[in-house]
């Protein structure tokens, strides 16, 4: 439900005609289970954070608050950022990504910056290659994915530094990626 709710948000952002009922639904779900599972259980055990992170991510993702409604209210999305931020360091770079927009959607952006630049500052340029990182361990992951994840890096960047030099380079090793590799999409 989640992933569909990403979906159907990267679909908003993009003007595609969104059932806005249905998506409504998905989030009653997806709320009562972060709410009545996800998060007791994160806070409990001290673990989980990259499914607190992804879903708070997915949530700001949406063109207003109308879409998610107040089934995750903004204490709750504070609290799960809160989890979130705490573990910041142990997130792999997609989801450190995901979660500095999701602090700069939240008015958090120095928060956001301190993120953000510790991912960049891992990546390495070069003339010939772009912006890019050693490929991660656990590449099959869906938060470590190559791929995704400097595609993400350019999104990222996109929205939170636009001026951002690198963005020119990660273009350049995604390109060069896609025409050296056998993307299977």
């Amino acid at each position: 439900t989640l992933y569909l709710m990403a979906g159907l948000a990267r679909a908003a952002e993009f003007a595609v005609p969104v059932p806005r009922e249905m998506v409504q639904n998905g989030w009653r779900y997806l709320a009562a289970e972060a709410k009545e599972d996800w998060l007791p259980r994160a806070l409990k055990e001290d673990c989980c954070w990259e499914l607190l992170t992804y879903l708070n991510y997915v949530a700001s993702s949406y063109p207003d608050r109308s879409w998610t409604g107040d089934f995750l209210t903004d204490d709750d999305r504070r609290k799960i950022v809160a989890f979130s931020f705490k573990h910041w360091r142990d997130h792999q770079p997609l989801l450190k990504l995901q979660l500095a927009l999701t602090l700069e959607r939240m008015d958090r952006h120095k928060d956001a910056e301190l993120v953000l630049a510790s991912v960049m500052d891992s990546a390495k340029t070069t003339r010939d290659e772009g912006t890019f990182w050693q490929p991660e361990d656990r590449s099959w992951l869906w938060y470590n994915d190559t791929i995704e994840s400097h595609a993400f890096a350019l999104r990222a960047l996109t929205e939170l530094q636009p001026k951002d030099a690198r963005r020119d380079g990660l273009m350049q090793w995604l390109l060069i990626n896609k025409k050296l590799s056998q993307w299977k999409s």
